[in-house]
């Protein structure tokens, strides 16, 4: 892509507001299509010729942003509306008049610098703008895919370069399987619904986004920050979130079958009535996780934290809890037929009506120092007698 047109002076920064301010000025929201009109050539003179870039341009913009909140908040709703008939490519072959070699990059800075405007503007100014919805920019599912690949193709790795902050932004049920998302600032975003199959969310920083019913399946989410996230019967099948940080997240009901959870911070977590089938839990911290009713069958706990878990009526058939810690845990009702226990900490772990019938490499030790009743199932070749 052109070098940028505008250096990481202030003053420059400041002249760009400045003139979209004055190209928006005879903007009317009750005639849109007519007003973005006559906006577009001034718009592609002004953004046409070089993109914003985050480390030069970006925190002079939010120091003005601070500084003109009334302005600011009269600029997005113009850009807001320009945005949306501008992705649709309407303006470009009027307006695009020869500033780039290749008009798809002209393209491309227009929708990333407006994109730069509209997510700072909304992320600073939210409050002043007395709106509690998300920002949504696309209307259609692959919309937001389409302004990836646009980057993309004027520019390799165009769209992760720009660092767009998507704090509170809307893509419920967006289409973007196979995207690289990798380190996006994704928020409090809402990804209700999205098809995110195979996707880069790597280091990505969904805290707190709701992602309720995605398809994360085979998704790359290898140190990512969904902490607090809601991703309540996601489906995460296969995907990599080792090494995350998914601390106080929602996941009950979630499909994890088969995931790498090795590493991960799942303390606190809501993991109830979810799907652990066969799922890699090597040294994850589950320390007061809810996991009840929860099916672990066949998954790998070796040197997992599961002090003070509940995991009452979690069904942990097979599974491997080889130097596990389980001190305090409830596994009322638990099944851990055919489980592996060799080393694991059963301190003070109520054991109470479990079924442990079959379950391997279990000690007088570790039994004494558990809490079992008289309805505790435990292995034929137990001889300790049941408290």
């Amino acid at each position: 892509m052109t070098a940028s047109l505008f250096t990481c002076e202030p003053t420059n920064v400041r002249a760009v507001f400045d003139l979209l301010t004055e190209a928006v000025k005879f903007f009317n929201p009750e005639k849109p299509e007519e007003s973005c009109a006559m906006m577009a050539e001034d718009i592609y003179f002004i953004l046409g010729k070089a993109c914003f870039s985050k480390e030069e341009h970006i925190p002079f913009l939010e120091k003005i942003i601070a500084e003109r909140e009334e302005e600011s908040i009269i600029l997005f709703g113009a850009l807001e509306t320009f945005f949306r008939f501008a992705q649709t490519h309407i303006y470009l072959l009027n307006h695009e008049k020869g500033q780039n070699t290749n008009p798809l990059i002209t393209q491309a800075n227009v929708l990333s610098s407006l994109f730069h405007f509209l997510t700072e503007i909304f992320r600073l100014r939210s409050k002043e703008m007395q709106t509690e919805e998300n920002l949504r920019l696309f209307d259609t599912p692959d919309g937001f895919r389409r302004f990836i690949s646009l980057l993309n193709s004027a520019e390799i790795n165009g769209f992760r370069r720009h660092e767009f902050h998507l704090y509170r932004f809307d893509l419920r049920d967006a289409y973007l399987a196979y995207s690289d998302l990798g380190n996006a600032d994704l928020r409090s975003a809402d990804l209700t619904r999205a098809d995110l199959r195979n996707a880069n969310l790597g280091a990505a920083d969904l805290s707190g986004a709701v992602m309720e019913w995605a398809n994360l399946s085979s998704a790359n989410m290898k140190g990512s920050c969904p902490r607090g996230a809601n991703l309540s019967r996601a489906d995460l099948r296969d995907a990599n979130l080792s090494e995350a940080n998914l601390k106080y997240a929602h996941l009950s009901g979630a499909n994890l079958s088969g995931a790498n959870l090795s590493n991960t911070d799942l303390s606190h977590a809501d993991l109830g009535d979810s799907d652990l089938r066969g799922a890699n839990l090597t040294n994850a911290n589950l320390t007061g996780t809810y996991l009840r009713d929860a099916d672990l069958s066949v998954a790998n706990l070796v040197g997992a934290y599961l002090m003070g878990a509940d995991m009452i009526g979690a069904d942990l058939t097979g599974a491997n809890l080889v130097d596990a810690r389980l001190t305090g845990a409830s596994l009322v009702g638990a099944n851990l037929k055919d489980a592996n226990l060799s080393g694991a900490d059963l301190k003070d772990a109520n054991l109470k009506d479990a079924d442990m019938r079959e379950a391997r490499e279990l000690t007088c030790e570790q039994i004494e120092s558990a809490i079992i009743g008289e309805r505790t199932r435990m292995p034929e070749y137990s001889k300790v007698k049941l408290k």
